[in-house]
Formats: C-alpha cells, structure tokens, sequence
C-alpha cells in the first residue's frame, strides 16, 4: 500500500515553510530522495531546486505511468510494403520456392500483392577454344541463366514481419538469392503538422 506523500522541489529559503509536512520528497542532482524535517540543515541550499511543484505519488498514478512507459517501449512498427527480390538459376527451385512463400503467408493471413516470375531471364555467355591452346576453329560457348522473381506483401507489422523474414530465409534452398526491402509508415512531425493545419485553414478560408 503506498501512502500519500507530498513531493516538493524546495530552494534553501523555502525549507522553513514546509517543516509542517510529517514526510517530504525533494530532488538532490536529479534523484528524488526522501528526508525527515530534521534533516534539512544537512543538505545545502545550492543542491536543491529552486522551482517547488506539490504532486502526489499514488498507487494509481505510480501504475499508469508504469502502464504509458510499457506502451511506449511495446510500439510496433508499421509497414506499407514488404518486396522480396529473389534470382537463381534453376527455374524448378524457383518455383518450388514461390509456393512455400505463398503457403507461409497464407497461415500467417499475409497479404500477397504480387508475386510473379519474370519472364525472360539473363543471359551470360561467353566462348573460348575446345582445347587448350591448339585448334582455334574447334570453338565452345557456355550459357548462364539468371531467372527472377518478385514477391509483394502489404500491411504488415514489424514483429510479424521480422517472423516472416527469418522463417523464410532459414528455409531459403541452395542457389537462390534474396533481397528484402521495406516501406515503413511514419508520423509527420511536429513542423510538418502545423504546415498541413495552416493551409487547411486557408484553403477553408
């Protein structure tokens, strides 16, 4: 059970007027302490605030500061669009891996945008002689192909998303490549607001 107990930042001159109060708390270098009336001559006057503030520590207000801090720290963060750009050269994995994207968000009830294979691939080639250094005609040509994919989710938070990408990439097959990135949504600031309220207005005017 937490008493009421009055809380006052005091200068040196003011300690004389509240040696009434049974209990006080006073701030010393920014760290609240609390002393008895036959204390006070042994704190000196240049530690102590100038500014005094009467508050009142309660259980109830000890525990919804208690609950804003939590809320605060438990903020998620909110994102707009999440693309996966994935390549490899086996278009059969590729495919493979598209499905398992697809049946991850469904049980995650994730929105899939867009989720496609391009469909022409690139191509590296390059030629160079059959033997080692002996008949220049005897040619061969070898071919690389790179085939891509793009996977569009929306309206995802920062824990699920978090989630979502680390399953995924610890089940990401041999020979595929992925690069995530993200669109974060974010509050205007203060300068910005006071702009967009200022040409409401007279746009009203």
């Amino acid at each position: 059970m937490f008493k009421l107990v009055k809380n006052l930042r005091l200068c040196g001159s003011a300690i004389n007027n509240f040696k009434s109060c049974g209990k006080i708390a006073i701030t010393v270098n920014h760290q609240p302490i609390r002393c008895y009336e036959n204390r006070f001559n042994s704190i000196p006057a240049h530690l102590l605030k100038i500014k005094a503030i009467p508050y009142s520590i309660t259980k109830e207000n000890l525990s919804q500061e208690a609950e804003c801090d939590e809320h605060l720290q438990n903020v998620d963060d909110l994102f707009s669009m999440v693309h996966l750009k994935l390549k490899g050269h086996d278009i059969a994995v590729l495919k493979s891996y598209q499905t398992f994207i697809e049946m991850v968000s469904k049980n995650l009830d994730l929105t899939i945008k867009e989720s496609k294979i391009l469909e022409k691939p690139t191509f590296h080639r390059f030629t160079t002689l059959r033997s080692i250094h002996l008949h220049k005609k005897n040619l061969i040509q070898y071919e690389v192909r790179t085939h891509f994919m793009n996977i569009k989710l929306i309206n995802m938070t920062g824990s699920t998303l978090s989630t979502f990408l680390e399953y995924i990439q610890r089940n990401l097959p041999n020979g595929i490549f992925m690069e995530a990135s993200t669109t974060r949504i974010e509050q205007f600031n203060e300068a910005i607001c006071q702009s967009l309220e200022s040409c409401n207005i007279n746009t009203v005017n």
